[in-house]
């Protein structure tokens, strides 16, 4: 199962590092030939922007396996969740989806790295977008939750739940697998990264659905007092 695995990670990381290297090349093969001042500066760009997707496509493969601790803080998780919202009002105004929320009283605060915790609060709010139809409903839900502290005083669970047709049984079992997709122009690593950021947090990230939406649920230990001094 291991070697099998392996050998997925390395063809799918191998294709997903192929396609910008492939436009780099053809780009620098246009920049060789005589140009004008303004199309070489496209082409310039356009070898800039793959660079870039290859740099992206490379961190979020060490992500999975290196995360980085540098930078954790006590921070407020519902200004975390707040910031990854605004990246997505766009796209919510213009499809009329609204996002709802429900937070606990006060705003717990969490030990992470704010900007790590917030990309996996914009991922799930992504899935949640992508999963639900125009003109329905996002519910950003916040609780404290007693019974799943375990080592934990206190344990903060954020709920990200959409009003779509939900998640089949048979794909539930696989949603967080690397690079397990059913979208073409993903490489679905987006889940197990999130999964693995939580995972790294002391936290737990899982899901449930049926055919009225489905939930992710994420849990995560709220810091101590003189923590967040």
């Amino acid at each position: 199962e291991r070697l099998d695995g392996m050998s997925r990670l390395t063809a799918v990381i191998a294709h997903e590092i192929n396609n910008p290297l492939q436009a780099i090349v053809n780009t620098l093969q246009l920049l060789g030939r005589p140009l004008d001042p303004q199309k070489r500066e496209r082409y310039l760009g356009m070898a800039q922007v793959e660079a870039d997707r290859l740099v992206s496509i490379v961190q979020r493969a060490l992500a999975i396996h290196q995360p980085n601790r540098e930078g954790r803080r006590a921070v407020g998780l519902h200004a975390l969740i707040e910031r990854a919202v605004d990246q997505v009002l766009v796209q919510c105004n213009a499809r009329h989806i609204k996002i709802k929320r429900e937070y606990v009283h006060g705003s717990p605060h969490i030990i992470g790295v704010a900007s790590h915790l917030r990309e996996v609060f914009l991922g799930l709010i992504q899935n949640a977008l992508e999963a639900t139809a125009d003109g329905g409903q996002i519910t950003i839900r916040t609780q404290i939750d007693y019974e799943v502290a375990g080592a934990h005083d206190q344990v903060v669970t954020v709920e990200v739940i959409d009003s779509g047709i939900g998640i089949p049984d048979e794909r539930l079992q696989d949603i967080f697998e690397p690079f397990y997709t059913t979208k073409q122009e993903h490489a679905g690593m987006g889940l197990t990264i999130c999964y693995s950021v939580i995972e790294h947090h002391a936290g737990r990230l899982s899901v449930s659905s049926s055919d009225q939406g489905t939930t992710f649920r994420v849990s995560l230990p709220v810091a101590s007092a003189a923590d967040t001094v």
